[in-house]
């Protein structure tokens, strides 16, 4: 489970990238997650934010590689964002 602004939201796929130190969870109503805070420290992460699904629209399926996130939406649409190391993520060097 996820809690978002005292909400629970039920996971029903992740995908994580150990190279990023992500982990993304979408919901069984295709609300998408970004686990923050993860590093070699704090390995569970601190929290979790919403992340912007593409067009609005629910997200049955994610895949995380070394540098890149897809998504695919419950009309077939796929969206492909790189992912860049940040210390927003949570990540260290």
């Amino acid at each position: 489970r996820c809690i978002s602004e005292d909400t629970y939201h039920e996971i029903a796929a992740i995908s994580c990238s150990a190279s990023c130190g992500l982990l993304i969870a979408i919901t069984w109503n295709g609300l998408v997650f970004c686990r923050v805070g993860i590093t070699s420290k704090c390995p569970y992460g601190k929290g979790w934010r919403s992340f912007a699904s593409p067009c609005n629209l629910p997200v049955i399926s994610v895949a995380m590689g070394r540098r890149a996130l897809w998504m695919v939406t419950s009309s077939g649409r796929v969206r492909f964002e790189s992912l860049v190391h940040s210390q927003e993520s949570g990540s260290e060097d």
